[in-house]
């Protein structure tokens, strides 16, 4: 079992959960003696101990997605508005270029 479940609050309410289910499934079987309880109780603690491990598990596996995921999107948002305005300054600059080989074009023709 993983250690630091163990200050885990969900996974103690889990652990005491798990006693009191095993102590009353066997309170009344006499069969059942205390080394025998006490099997159980450890093999139904490890078993909810193992599930729950793998829930963990499997939370931070979606967490870690989603999180690269919102990550990519911030970043590729990023590179795009980078491409749009690169596109618009070059725009700008050849629109400029253009708007003065014109004027300069219409004063070279006024001169003829």
């Amino acid at each position: 079992m993983n250690s630091h479940f163990l200050k885990d609050l969900e996974h103690i309410n889990l652990i005491k959960e798990t006693i009191n289910e095993v102590s009353n499934d066997y309170k009344e079987d006499e069969t059942v003696d205390v080394i025998l309880l006490w099997d159980v109780m450890k093999m139904q603690i490890r078993a909810n101990s193992i599930k729950y491990a793998k829930q963990q598990k499997a939370k931070q596996k979606q967490t870690a997605k989603t999180l690269e995921t919102e990550i990519l999107k911030c970043y590729y948002d990023q590179k795009y508005e980078f491409f749009v305005s690169s596109i618009f300054r070059k725009y700008k600059y050849i629109l400029l270029t253009v708007q003065s080989f014109k004027s300069k074009f219409v004063r070279e023709v006024r001169l003829f």
